[in-house]
């Protein structure tokens, strides 16, 4: 039974804001309480404290260097442990692959090492942020340089924000290029058109402002500042005269004012600049790929095909975009062919000593993919005027979340909600942990002050909430996480006693627009996982929600022709709260 998002009978509710309790000072004295417990004759007590400890991460890191010269031979090695994750970047929600993969680092040989650097930055992304500063130090130059192109390759303000925080002062030209382009980024698309226009800039800072360009009018183009963006865009494509980027970006920003004759216009211009170079056709179709633009993608790839010599990178990487457009539009056999093609040219590259590797994927899983494509044409030929066509809108693939209670208990749950005084949803610090499930931790309630805070070792980990008992006894319902926690408060000692607790499923159902509704002999992907796209219709549960579901949903239109949409979707947890009072008849 689904839990009702309906209030029944609340007489108070209130949520608590970002903020987690008390300010610096409560956050030392919650970061001294959990290194004393590394010491804990209790072995439950000395693993929460050690799990929190990693949750906070960076604050705690000077109580922890002062815990590495312990006596303790425990506080020790634990805090020891803490710290070398702590300066490595690592966290409790890194992959264990990946995590093993950053602690064996400096032990691995060069080629291991750029192996699992790229596993990182490309599995963890702004995750990755701090364990790319350390290597950019690397006394390898090799490595620091690919450091350097990862953290580079990011494209995230918060990540951008991360550089400048841990860099400081450079250390070497990486760390001082690094730096130069993070605050680039975080600069206004006014302060980096400045830059460009008044010159005086090397190769490799100019490269790095005009990136900045790009991410700040993509960025203003999903603000749908159209205005600014196509102004901003016509003087960048004047300041780095050739990349075909900018008027590409000026005519999305105009078709979306209505001018589509100039936007035309200027995709036209776009297509035409550098008739003998590959690498601008490759930044343009990359970026036309990330705006969902097939048709623009597809012609950039076959621009840079058309330019001697054949067989080199350029070449290769074409026929594999190529292919991933065909595959997506239903083209199966043409997509089989350019994957073909692609590979035929990347083993052609290596007999003949060039040092060339697959991104993501092996020489033999292409071969089973061209298999798979060859089967799908075969079952779902294309029609002779078939042809690539750009994406489907994002909006067309919804999701509504409900929320269930594990072990059936939704009844009593119901019963619980509606005796609380009131509903609170509680932010505390540490985050990602069931708090209330840790032995030392507790609600308590100021008779004199009127609010309730949680405490964890007597000492405040979240903020203080207004709340008043009102007679001996008041029950409150109090959501954390995945959990919704019933506590009974007495009005005279504060004394705050846990009566129940429920732990929370989330069901997630897929709303499609009449484009993905239409379709048939659906297969459907989240985050990699297949689902029954009927399942999906009805409701999945999840046990936990996560953060981004990546989604790719592969059907057959009413006219037999197979397609992929592909989307990101960013989750929300639903508030949880009473069901409805049954009206009187």
């Amino acid at each position: 039974m689904i839990l009702s998002m309906l209030l029944y009978s609340i007489f108070f509710a209130v949520s608590v804001g970002e903020g987690a309790g008390g300010g610096p000072a409560a956050i030392e004295r919650i970061i001294e309480s959990l290194v004393a417990d590394l010491g804990s004759e209790e072995y439950a007590r000395r693993e929460a404290a050690t799990e929190m400890l990693r949750r906070i991460g960076p604050s705690a890191q000077g109580a922890l260097e002062k815990a590495e010269k312990s006596d303790d031979p425990e506080v020790r090695l634990r805090a020891r442990k803490i710290l070398t994750d702590l300066r490595l970047g690592i966290t409790p929600d890194w992959p264990a692959d990946l995590a093993l993969l950053a602690r064996h680092y400096d032990a691995m040989t060069s080629n291991e090492r750029r192996n699992a650097m790229r596993r990182i930055a490309e599995g963890l992304k702004e995750k990755a942020v701090i364990f790319l500063v350390s290597k950019m130090a690397d006394s390898d130059s090799n490595q620091a340089q690919y450091a350097m192109n990862y953290l580079m390759g990011i494209h995230s303000t918060a990540a951008c924000r991360k550089v400048i925080e841990l860099v400081g002062e450079p250390a070497n030209a990486f760390q001082t290029r690094a730096l130069a382009y993070a605050r680039s980024r975080l600069g206004s698309t006014p302060d980096t058109l400045a830059i460009l226009e008044a010159g005086r800039l090397d190769t490799s800072a100019r490269n790095d402002m005009i990136e900045a360009g790009i991410e700040q009018l993509l960025d203003q183009l999903s603000q749908k500042k159209y205005s600014q963006m196509a102004e901003a865009a016509g003087r960048f494509a004047e300041s780095a005269a050739g990349d075909a980027r900018f008027p590409y970006l000026q005519a999305e920003a105009l078709a979306a004012l209505g001018e589509s004759k100039r936007a035309a216009d200027l995709r036209k211009q776009a297509h035409g600049l550098n008739p003998k170079e590959e690498a601008p056709h490759y930044a343009a179709g990359q970026m036309l790929m990330k705006l969902r633009r097939r048709v623009l993608a597809a012609r950039e790839w076959e621009a840079i095909l058309a330019i001697p010599p054949d067989g080199g990178v350029y070449d290769i990487n074409a026929h594999f975009r190529l292919g991933t457009i065909y595959d997506a539009c239903g083209l199966f056999d043409k997509a089989a062919d350019s994957l073909d093609r692609g590979l035929a040219g990347y083993e052609k590259a290596k007999a003949a000593g060039h040092g060339m590797g697959i991104i993501g994927s092996t020489p033999e899983s292409i071969r089973s993919q061209i298999a798979a494509l060859r089967r799908k044409a075969a079952r779902y030929p294309a029609d002779p005027g078939d042809v690539i066509e750009d994406e489907i809108a994002e909006d067309e693939i919804l999701v509504s979340i409900d929320i269930r209670v594990k072990d059936g208990k939704d009844k009593e749950l119901r019963g619980e909600l509606a005796k609380v005084a009131g509903t609170l949803n509680m932010r505390v610090m540490p985050p990602g942990l069931r708090i209330f499930d840790v032995a030392p931790a507790a609600l308590k309630y100021d008779p004199e002050k009127k609010q309730i805070a949680v405490m964890l070792n007597d000492v405040r980990c979240s903020d203080t909430v207004p709340f008043e008992v009102k007679g001996a006894v008041a029950r409150i319902a109090v959501n954390t996480l995945d959990c919704c926690y019933i506590f009974e408060i007495e009005a005279a000692t504060g004394k705050a006693t846990k009566l129940a607790r429920f732990e929370k499923d989330y069901v997630i159902k897929f709303v499609p627009g009449a484009g993905l509704a239409a379709l048939a002999h659906v297969a459907a992907k989240i985050n990699g996982e297949n689902y029954s796209w009927s399942k999906l219709l009805e409701g999945v549960e999840f046990d936990h929600l996560p953060e981004i579901m990546k989604v790719s949903v592969e059907g057959t239109t009413p006219n037999g022709k197979r397609i992929t949409v592909r989307v990101e979707i960013e989750v929300r947890e639903p508030e949880i709260g009473p069901a409805e009072e049954p009206a009187a008849e």
